[in-house]
């Protein structure tokens, strides 16, 4: 069993890609950590559970629709990301 926030938030982006009609639904947090521009994806404020403010989520239409630089292997700019409340999943 798994538990905790990274979970929660995961389950609920998981369950919007139901809703919003897309392949695949992530954070502006994640889509900012890799990169990913706002022109490359639908993009919406969702109230999820247990969660005071809203989060911003970014919703890819087709897996194949991420651009190719995202497949590439990571550079250093990667090592900079620091996990929050040292946890190794944000």
């Amino acid at each position: 069993t798994v538990i905790g926030e990274a979970v929660n938030v995961a389950s609920q982006l998981e369950g919007l890609t139901r809703t919003l009609g897309h392949q695949i639904v992530i954070s502006r947090v994640v889509a900012d950590i890799i990169g990913l521009q706002p022109s490359e994806g639908y993009e919406t404020t969702m109230d999820l559970a247990g969660f005071d403010e809203p989060t911003v989520v970014i919703g890819i239409a087709r897996g194949r629709d991420l651009p190719a630089r995202l497949f590439a292997k990571p550079g250093p700019e990667l090592d900079k990301v620091e996990p929050r409340n040292n946890s190794p999943i944000d």
